[in-house]
């Protein structure tokens, strides 16, 4: 095999490995449970995140036995990107330097859930927590 072909099979082994591992799929992510219910991230491409979250739901509560409480775009960070642009004005034998610099807020789409039906009496009581900043030290 020459080194272009090697090359060339490579990069679409590299490629078919990333899109199974990152493209192609999506997955729920634990971030609270407890004996009665929890939360959960959804990751991805959100129809496979979601039976993932379906599998997780009933693994901890029971096959159907749970009720999703809430579904809600949640606020977890900010991302800051800054962009500079360089430019030099031989007129003045000067060098501009402008930078722009944005900051956004970063979101994840959770799913609040607890074991049992919503029917029934024997659902304990719900226990929305928001996310709380930690104090600055």
């Amino acid at each position: 095999m020459n080194y272009k072909k090697f090359i060339k099979v490579k990069c679409i082994l590299i490629s078919i490995v990333s899109f199974i591992l990152l493209g192609c799929g999506g997955y729920a992510k634990v971030i609270r449970r407890d004996m009665y219910g929890g939360v959960l991230a959804l990751k991805g491409v959100r129809d496979k995140a979601m039976q993932d979250a379906i599998r997780k739901m009933e693994a901890h509560c029971g096959p159907n036995n749970y009720t999703i409480i809430s579904e809600e775009e949640v606020p977890i960070g900010t991302r800051t990107t800054s962009r500079s642009t360089s430019s030099y004005d031989s007129r003045f034998k000067e060098d501009e330097t402008k930078t722009e610099i944005t900051t956004t807020q970063v979101t994840e789409y959770r799913i609040t859930y607890r074991c049992g039906n919503v029917g029934s009496n024997t659902l304990p009581p719900v226990q929305l927590q928001q996310p709380t900043a930690s104090p600055n030290y």
